[in-house]
């Protein structure tokens, strides 16, 4: 799951910045359409781990719909941020003579 992860990032970061946005926009809908199911699943996890795990990481395990209702909050607000990827954080000269290609620089990519 993992490596399909990694690859799926790589798709995602080609990507023109309004699709990522769409996807994420359809991320947070789909948690906001399916908070019943989810809520669902997570109640069966919560009690097949009952007593097998530390109380502080079980209080982490149990979700409640205010933070679902945040996680779909917070994609919303990923999507309308300004695009990051490609965005060019510093330029510097590095001969007096300007020739083409001369430029050397640093840009955010996607990870992965």
């Amino acid at each position: 799951m993992a490596r399909a992860a990694r690859e799926q990032s790589r798709v995602l970061a080609a990507l023109p910045s309004e699709e990522r946005a769409a996807i994420l926009l359809r991320i947070a809908d789909a948690i906001e359409e399916r908070t019943p199911e989810i809520m669902a699943a997570n109640a069966q996890d919560v009690a097949a781990a009952g007593g097998k795990i530390d109380p502080s990481l079980m209080q982490r395990l149990v979700l409640k719909p205010e933070k679902l209702s945040q996680l779909s909050a917070g994609i919303r607000q990923l999507a309308r941020l300004d695009e990051p990827i490609g965005k060019v954080l510093s330029k510097t000269e590095i001969a007096e003579v300007r020739v083409e290609g001369q430029l050397a620089g640093s840009a955010r990519t996607g990870r992965g």
